[in-house]
């Protein structure tokens, strides 16, 4: 599996590789919560959707605890949620498909951002905003 990511690394173009040195760590646990969400395709539109994904805290996303340490939330191509954890700069579905594996591109403790590995998935979700509502 290490091996596959190396040469997945290698191979993906910036935008799909993991956040910058120096961000914060992402951690399973801090997906659990409700969120606001949106999604962009060009990075110009970053700011004022991830304005969008906080105004809708009315109505959140909620993420819940799952199994085993897992947090539990939908997945592309999915039609129940899924048990994932953070693993590498990467959210993955716990025995589920690489397709719906995602590269975190930004995590500051309050917004999430990232996108799927999959080419098709990547398409049609965008970059997906995930601003945390109220604890």
């Amino acid at each position: 599996m290490q091996r596959i990511l190396a040469i997945l690394a290698a191979l993906a173009p910036a935008a799909l590789l993991p956040a910058a040195a120096g961000a914060q760590t992402l951690r399973t646990e801090d997906l659990i919560g409700r969120w606001g969400v949106a999604a962009y395709w060009n990075e110009s539109d970053a700011a004022k959707i991830t304005a969008m994904a906080r105004s809708f805290c009315s109505q959140p996303y909620v993420v819940s605890r799952g199994a085993n340490g897992a947090a539990r939330m939908f997945e592309a191509f999915e039609g129940r949620p899924q048990d994932v954890t953070v693993q590498g700069g990467r959210i993955v579905a716990v025995g589920g498909s690489e397709r719906t594996a995602k590269a975190v591109q930004r995590w500051d403790g309050s917004t999430l951002v990232f996108n799927y590995i999959d080419d098709e998935a990547r398409r049609k979700y965008g970059n997906m905003v995930f601003v945390r509502c109220g604890r």
